[in-house]
């Protein structure tokens, strides 16, 4: 289950309208989490979100974001990526006028067999029902 992960420093004063962007390159079959970890001090002014294109990955419902303040924030889930390498964009904006704030974002990624552990079983029950001349 590789890791991506990346510390990005977000200017004081960062408006959401020009955020700043951060775009990982994922090459696994799935996303099985997007976390953020908010250092203290954060109180909840710098925020987050992921996505794919214009679709918004996490966090969800779209046009909500991560906060936090001395927190790990996570978003499980089970997205299987549509392309391979998948451009992964995060924006990042910080609504704190005098601080700048260094987040840190991490994707979990998973092959298939990792993700869906029952289909090794699955393809060994077909494979089994092909010999036996079952249907």
């Amino acid at each position: 289950m590789p890791v991506y992960t990346a510390a990005v420093t977000v200017p004081a004063g960062t408006p959401e309208t020009s955020p700043v962007v951060h775009e990982f390159s994922v090459e696994e079959d799935y996303i099985t989490s997007v976390d953020v970890y908010f250092p203290s001090g954060c109180a909840g002014l710098c925020r987050v979100r992921a996505y794919y294109g214009s679709e918004q990955i996490a966090p969800k419902p779209a046009g909500s974001d991560f906060r936090g303040d001395g927190a790990l924030v996570k978003s499980p889930m089970r997205w299987r990526i549509p392309e391979r390498p998948c451009p992964i964009r995060f924006e990042l904006w910080n609504l704190d006028d005098t601080y700048e704030h260094t987040p840190i974002l991490y994707i979990v990624t998973a092959e298939e067999e990792e993700a869906k552990p029952y289909k090794v079983l699955s393809d060994f029950v077909s494979i089994l029902k092909k010999l036996m001349g079952i249907r």
